[in-house]
This record gives C-alpha cells, structure tokens and sequence, in this order.
C-alpha cells in the first residue's frame, strides 16, 4: 500500500507564504533601488546637459552682443573708408588744386545695378581727381537692398565684408569693391554665399584675418548701425554722393557726368576759381542704360 500523501502543516504553510511574501519584497526593492539608479542618472545627464545648455546659450549671447557691437577701427563717424588726396605734382591757374581737398562720399550697395554703371563710368574720374590733389575718397557700403536677395542679405552681408577688407587689408578695399561689383549677382536672387564673398576677398589679395571676418560676418551688427544713422540723413537710394557733407542725389534727367560737375564745382569754390568743363555723355540718366534700377531708387 502507499503512503498517504503527507500535507504541509499550517506552520509550514505561513513559513511558505513568509518566504514567497520575502522574496517578492525583495525583488520589489531591487526593482525600486534599479528604478531610482536610472531616475538619478537621468536627472544628473537632464542637469548637466541644461548646465552645458545654459553655459553656451551664455557665450552665444556675449559672442552675438561682442560681433553686434564690433566696429572696424579703419572707418570714419560716418562709417566711410577714406582714400586721402594725393600730393599734386604741380597746379596751374586753369586747374588749381585746393589748399584742403573737397571729400567725397559715395554710398553704395553691392547688389545695386547702377552703382556698378556708377563705378564703371564715373570712378576712373574720382580716382583721377584724387591723384590730382583734388578730392579725398570716402566709400561707404550700405545695406539698404537685402529686400532684394530673397531673404539671404546679401546687402548686409556683402557690407560686412567690405569693412572686414577694410579692417585687415585697408589699401585692397578698391580692389575688392571693383572685383565684387565685376562679379555681381542679379537682384532677386540670394547672391553670393560668405564662402563666395570670402574667395573674391582673397582673389583681390585679402589676408586670412579677413577672410575669416566675412565668413564670421563680424561687421554685420556695424553695417546695420551705419545704415540706420544714413538714412536718419534722408539717403533712402544708392548711388548717392555727398560733397563736403552736402549730399547730392542725381536727378533722372541728368547723366552720370552730373556729380563730376558739382564736384569740380566745389573744388574750384576752394580754390578760388571757376571750374574747366566736363566733357558730358550724350546719354542722360533716363536712357536705357543708365535709368535707375529699383535699387537706385527705393
């Protein structure tokens, strides 16, 4: 016969049921000491990376408000580059050269169609009259146009790194300007990148300081501080030109040869003499190749 089955006693039962109910508080509490592990390193990584966060949301702010701030030390107040007259050679009673020279200011914008035309036309005979004695140069890049390059600002942009050329490698600044305007984009289109911009810079001869200034756009916050107290002047247009500060806008029905009278005008005023005729184009400003583009105008 077999042997009756042998159940558990009521002891051995609660024994049974202390060490399950044991086991399960156990696991519970490794299950807790695991979960807390986790949480703890998740709010140590959450803090760490709001830390990291902070600290360089911080360095970005005072690295925005130092490049917002940052001015080209080789300007004017006015925010020009200044190309001094030249000594004359000599100056005869038809042509007498001024005791001070008159300075001229020409503003501009790099995405501008008629300040290319401007530059082409009337520049050689600036520059002439500066070697002569005549006149000093002031150029000052603006960035009324950036309406114009569909959101890229290139205005703005291709500003800054004029006065980064001017910054580094002041004497190159008529050689870039000249090499940007050879290369310029239309209007209503993103023109340049800062990476184009930067090689035209190094083409015309720019250094690496400079070439890093117009990819970091160093000078963008300046050209907007420029722009604003230009048109607190009331230029509103480029090509504008200012003579002795006397700001002279070139009326439709005239040719570009109409800054280069005034301009003779003021300097013969100095002199004390009547200024030589300018052999004027036949072609007014209105004409097809001359009228003003939106960016003459707006």
């Amino acid at each position: 016969m077999s042997e009756p089955t042998k159940h558990p006693t009521k002891a051995e039962r609660r024994a049974s049921t202390r060490e399950r109910v044991e086991q399960m508080r156990r696991e519970e509490e490794r299950k807790r000491k695991i979960m807390v592990a986790v949480i703890a390193s998740v709010v140590t990584v959450a803090v760490i990376a709001a830390i990291v966060g902070i600290a360089y949301a911080i360095n970005t702010s005072k690295h925005d408000k130092a490049k917002e701030g940052a001015a080209p030390t080789n300007v004017t107040d006015n925010g020009g580059v200044v190309f001094a007259a030249q000594a004359p050679a000599s100056s005869s009673p038809a042509q007498p050269t001024p005791a001070q020279p008159v300075l001229v200011t020409e503003y501009f914008d790099f995405i501008c169609p008629a300040c290319h035309q401007f530059g082409q036309t009337v520049g050689p005979e600036l520059e002439k009259r500066r070697q002569e004695g005549k006149i000093s140069l002031e150029y000052v890049p603006l960035g009324l146009l950036d309406q114009y390059s569909k959101g890229s600002r290139y205005s703005t942009r291709s500003a800054a790194a004029g006065y980064c050329v001017a910054e580094h490698n002041r004497d190159l600044f008529p050689a870039f300007m000249q090499t940007m305007f050879t290369n310029q984009p239309a209007e209503s289109t993103t023109g340049l990148t800062n990476e184009q911009i930067r090689d035209y810079a190094k083409q015309a001869g720019a250094n690496e300081q400079a070439q890093q200034c117009i990819i970091d756009q160093t000078y963008a916050g300046y050209v907007r501080r420029v722009e604003e107290q230009t048109t607190k002047k009331g230029i509103n247009g480029t090509p504008t030109l200012a003579i002795n500060g006397v700001i002279h806008q070139q009326p439709r029905d005239k040719p570009w040869s109409y800054f280069l009278e005034q301009i003779d005008k003021a300097v013969a005023e100095r002199a004390g003499a009547q200024p030589a005729p300018v052999a004027t184009s036949s072609t007014p400003a209105t004409s097809p190749a001359t009228t003003p583009t939106p960016s003459a105008t707006q």
